[in-house]
């Protein structure tokens, strides 16, 4: 018989990860809550991107919920440039965080700026042991039901069982591999009565895992 294990996720903090509370914009850079300027650069501050991650996975960390443009810059906590390329990796136009850097951090909670087209973001990658599935993506998210949004889970050679929410068909959501997207004029449509709305996901390798993403409009 298959355990059951429940993971209550809040913001990025799941049982079993030592997590980070914070809310993430989505899905682009365009789409701030509080933006600060820099005056030294006029730099848009954005809310922190939040993500977790297992020392058991190999997969980078894709970044589906910024815009980021060939001219970003990585930078880390002390406003020191890193090397971009020891850090990001470009596939099919898309930046990813590769799972080789954050793997060789010590910290529990790996954090660095990314910067592009004059917006900044704090990134901040809390680590764990975890080898059951679970999402990689941060799970409270910013919208405003223009684009569509998209999840990253690890699923460990499993599978994404089940997605379900309020009102919410196949025709709603796409699942491709370990990549959830719930599509725009879904959340356009729950935003019509709700301010903030949940998405169930179950995921399945030999334990089923169930959690869910909290998504609120701006």
């Amino acid at each position: 018989m298959k355990k059951l294990v429940i993971f209550i996720v809040l913001g990025t903090l799941i049982l079993g990860l030592i997590g980070c509370n914070g809310k993430t914009t989505a899905p682009s850079t365009n789409n701030t809550t509080t933006p600060e300027t820099s005056d030294e650069n006029s730099v848009v501050l954005l809310a922190d991107s939040h993500y977790q991650y297992s020392t058991f996975s190999t997969e980078n960390i894709k970044i589906l919920h910024l815009d980021i443009t060939e001219n970003v810059l990585v930078y880390d906590k002390d406003m020191n440039e890193l090397n971009k390329d020891d850090i990001l990796y470009l596939n099919n136009q898309k930046y990813e965080i590769k799972s080789s850097y954050i793997l060789n951090q010590t910290d529990e909670i790996v954090e660095f700026y990314l910067e592009s087209e004059n917006l900044r973001t704090l990134v901040k990658i809390t680590k764990s042991d975890k080898e059951v599935p679970y999402i990689i993506s941060s799970t409270l998210v910013v919208a405003d039901g223009t684009k569509d949004l998209s999840f990253q889970f690890e699923l460990f050679g499993g599978n994404v069982k089940q997605i379900s929410a309020t009102n919410m068909t196949e025709d709603y959501y796409e699942v491709v591999g370990n990549i959830l997207t719930i599509n725009k004029e879904y959340i356009a449509l729950m935003f019509e009565t709700e301010d903030e709305f949940i998405v169930n996901y179950a995921l399945e390798t030999d334990q089923l895992v169930i959690g869910f993403i909290s998504i609120s409009a701006n």
